[in-house]
């Protein structure tokens, strides 16, 4: 709903933020644009400069578009449909387009994006939102914090140590690779 509310004029190519004020959504053939669920859902989110590349290409090839104009003049349903065919045609596991936005917080996660950062980019009202919602992603930190505390106490080289954000790989007992 967010993405399907930007304006043109949301977009600050100069600064790579996106403002995110309104949502849209389609029922009984009716279009309604309105404000997000929580104020902490009005928010100015910076992207990555690919990104905004990608949207000002986009927006450049979209003929005569007033700031004022939605940059996706579809609907939720049609995204879905799109996404279905083409799960389907690529034999992938059906997904609802909400189901990109968890697993773009679970990579934030994974590459160690702090819960509090998380929160204010997805809008969520408070941190605990986001911890009461993807909290089971942060177990498999465990192993990397007790790792990161043992080359506090005993000096060993950081090299030998795990950092945030990479994978295990092959890591053989006692921190060697």
């Amino acid at each position: 709903g967010e993405m399907l509310g930007l304006f043109y004029e949301d977009l600050d190519f100069r600064n790579d933020t996106i403002n995110i004020s309104k949502t849209f959504y389609r029922r009984n053939k009716q279009d309604y644009l309105t404000t997000p669920k929580t104020e902490s859902s009005n928010r100015k989110v910076t992207v990555p400069e690919f990104l905004m590349k990608e949207l000002k290409d986009y927006t450049d090839s979209l003929y005569g578009l007033r700031d004022k104009d939605r940059i996706f003049p579809i609907t939720d349903r049609a995204i879905q449909k799109k996404l279905k065919s083409k799960t389907e045609a690529l034999g992938l596991t059906k997904i609802r387009i909400h189901d990109i936005r968890h697993s773009a917080i679970a990579f934030l996660i994974e590459k160690n994006v702090q819960p509090l950062a998380i929160a204010q980019r997805v809008g969520h009202d408070s941190v605990n939102t986001t911890m009461n919602i993807y909290g089971h992603l942060y177990p498999n930190k465990q192993k990397q914090i007790a790792d990161m505390l043992n080359s506090e106490a005993t000096g060993e080289p950081q090299s030998k140590v795990v950092a945030f954000g990479q994978s295990y790989g092959n890591r053989k007992a006692g921190g060697m690779w």
